[in-house]
């Protein structure tokens, strides 16, 4: 034969995954406010971020323009880092 049946030689197998994510922690505040801070500053210097709330399963972060109005707001998952397009 060639491999297993059910194409388990042909897709990638999820083996011990879900241990992955549940031994991993949770990002905090100021983990996720460095994350979009990064990304950020590479795209447009002149933004700044905003407050960082707790929402859940995931950070959101106001992206401000030099005159203080919201441009953007992102989300960061506490478990991956994922950035999240909120609006």
């Amino acid at each position: 034969g060639w491999g297993e049946s059910g194409g388990g030689d042909y897709v990638p197998q999820r083996r011990g995954a879900a241990g992955l994510f549940a031994s991993k922690p949770a990002l905090n505040e100021e983990q996720a406010r460095d994350i979009v801070t990064n990304y950020v500053k590479r795209l447009n210097p002149s933004l700044t971020i905003g407050p960082v709330k707790d929402n859940g399963g995931f950070y959101e972060a106001e992206i401000l323009s030099e005159d203080n109005e919201v441009v953007q707001i992102l989300g960061v998952d506490k478990r991956s880092g994922r950035l999240l397009l909120l609006n």
